[in-house]
């Protein structure tokens, strides 16, 4: 007889201490949101996170769009809410 299929949450890998910097456009808190839960964060101070929702910070891109030396139109994708690792 088989056994009955159980529903299981994702695992999450444990939580990070980060601090999330000011960008030049940016000073105010950061609104992450995963799974219909919702993080407010201050930047410049420690935060603890679970790393699933670093994980959406980390998906957070702007494109730019300039130019090189020839003219050419270049791209490059910037974190959108850049932060750094602290434990």
């Amino acid at each position: 007889m088989a056994k009955p299929l159980e529903a299981k949450a994702p695992k999450s890998n444990g939580r990070l201490k980060v601090v999330f910097h000011n960008t030049a456009t940016e000073t105010g808190d950061i609104f992450l949101q995963l799974n219909g839960v919702g993080y407010q964060i201050q930047r410049e101070e420690e935060v603890s996170l679970p790393t699933d929702v670093l994980g959406v910070a980390d998906l957070s891109v702007i494109t730019m769009f300039e130019r090189d030396h020839k003219g050419a139109e270049l791209s490059r994708d910037i974190k959108r809410f850049p932060y750094s690792l602290v434990g």
